[in-house]
């Protein structure tokens, strides 16, 4: 039987990394990563509006914070490398840790394809971690 090849990803606000594993013996392989960009900017405060036939103006509320907006712009863009990953055949089902919110709006922006082969995630930032350290923190999910 074939081994399943195994992606792993790990990620915060500002920073992905990509691993593969090919099965029981082989530990893991950095494939590179990526850093989000500069920031965004976006005005400071939201905008106003005249009320119609009157003088009342009214403020807009925030809809996100710009870290918020930076945080979900960059989940997408490591998301679409990860489906290059996938579309070219690298791995048969893969693992994400991040840091809380950045997993959360990983989770929110997978898509249905990529949820069948998640195996399972970790709401945790190890991207500091040295590709020999990572194993342990995975062994309940897969054995390297």
């Amino acid at each position: 039987m074939k081994a399943k090849r195994t992606f792993l990803l790990l990620a915060n606000e500002h920073e992905a990394r990509f691993f593969e594993n090919d099965g029981p013996g082989h530990g893991l392989t950095e494939l590179g990563g990526m850093k989000h960009g500069e920031p965004v900017r976006y005005a400071d405060i939201p905008g106003r509006s005249q009320g119609s036939g009157g003088m009342a103006r009214h403020g807009f509320d925030r809809a996100a914070s710009e870290r918020e907006q930076g945080r979900a712009a960059f989940a997408v863009e490591v998301l679409e490398a990860v489906k290059q990953f996938w579309d070219d055949g690298r791995f048969d089902q893969f693992i994400m840790s991040a840091s809380p919110k950045m997993l959360g709006e990983l989770r929110s922006d997978l898509s249905a394809d990529m949820r069948k082969v998640l195996l399972g995630d970790k709401d945790k930032d190890l991207l500091k971690l040295a590709p020999l350290d990572l194993p342990a923190h995975f062994d309940d999910m897969i054995v390297f």
